[in-house]
């Protein structure tokens, strides 16, 4: 899969590492997938030519980690927050690189935060063996 994606140029006037790290932080959310999957994907983000790591950032949790972090063609500086040892990604960060609006360069966009997040047997399980109930609608209260 990375090999398909880092051989992408273009996705119509999507640049290719933009692209590419959209898709790595949708399968770096996934709790399931594993500490050495998680690390071949960072590997293969660090290989495109625009992307830099940077040591000793914080995430809005506080936890300490490394970024990969590239800069789009709007400037804006994306990062992907994880940690070094289990490779679980931290949270992500948005940096606008130059004024907009009321907002001065180098201001935080958005950024986002995972604090904890395990992977569980069934529905309405929580990670300590304790049960709470789930709601789930019928399906004619579909709103569609």
């Amino acid at each position: 899969m990375l090999t398909d994606l880092l051989g992408i140029g273009k996705i119509g006037s999507q640049p290719r590492t933009d692209y590419v790290f959209k898709q790595a932080e949708v399968l770096l959310a996934e709790r399931w997938v594993t500490g050495p999957v998680r690390a071949a994907v960072y590997d293969a983000l660090a290989t495109l030519p625009d992307v830099e790591v940077v040591k000793g950032v914080k995430s809005i949790t506080g936890q300490s980690g490394v970024a990969l972090a590239y800069v789009d063609t709007d400037h804006y500086r994306h990062e992907l927050l994880m940690d070094p040892k289990t490779y679980d990604l931290l949270g992500t960060r948005e940096i606008t690189l130059c004024k907009l609006d009321n907002l001065a360069a180098g201001s935080v966009m958005d950024e986002r935060g995972i604090m904890n997040s395990q992977v569980v047997p069934t529905l309405g399980v929580r990670p300590d063996g304790t049960s709470r109930k789930v709601i789930m609608p019928k399906p004619d209260d579909d709103p569609r």
